[in-house]
């Protein structure tokens, strides 16, 4: 869930969860964790972080 909050195509997203899950410690994969729960707590925030992820986009253009 977490990939698809911060904007990872979604073809993507089952090789970068099968490298996470083996470079990562259980207490980062807990923390990783909290902050989806942070971001589905208000929906906002998502909407807030595509705004950021496109104005970084057209500046990158």
């Amino acid at each position: 869930q977490f990939l698809r909050i911060i904007g990872v195509d979604e073809e993507k997203i089952y090789d970068d969860v099968e490298g996470i899950e083996h470079h990562l410690s259980w207490n980062s994969i807990d923390r990783v964790g909290d902050l989806v729960q942070y971001f589905e707590d208000d929906r906002q925030r998502i909407d807030d972080l595509r705004s950021v992820q496109k104005r970084n986009e057209q500046d990158n253009q």
